[in-house]
């Protein structure tokens, strides 16, 4: 039979007792899985922005000229306007001079924020 110990001893297995439960209860891998989860939503956020500016950059990138002339033509493929900015497109496109080509993409992209504001058209 084994005894009981007593005074100093008693306390100090008491205390080795609680300090083996506290750390039976600590889990090891809880800063591990945060980490994780941080890392996977900051890739998903990282991912979401790579988006955005491809889809901003392409966006940007079209010719003005010819988004006007694609609106135009698919409400009326023989109408004047569509003939109109067919011709102001090859322009905008073809033209010698980059600072005509330049003039001619901002003419149009002024045409369509001025539909935009006055008609309320949405060029696409």
């Amino acid at each position: 039979m084994e005894e009981q110990p007593k005074g100093d001893a008693a306390e100090l297995d008491a205390e080795l007792a609680r300090l083996h439960a506290e750390a039976a209860a600590i889990d090891p891998y809880k800063y591990q899985r945060r980490n994780r989860v941080m890392a996977a939503i900051g890739l998903g956020a990282l991912g979401a922005g790579l988006v955005y500016v491809v889809i901003h950059a392409i966006d940007v990138a079209r010719n003005p000229c010819e988004r006007v002339r694609n609106y135009y033509c698919g409400r009326d493929a023989k109408s004047a306007q569509c003939a109109s900015y067919d011709s102001l497109m090859r322009d905008s496109v073809d033209d010698e001079s980059a600072m005509t080509r330049g003039g001619i993409r901002h003419q149009c992209e002024l045409h369509i924020n001025r539909l935009a504001v006055d008609e309320n058209v949405i060029v696409p």
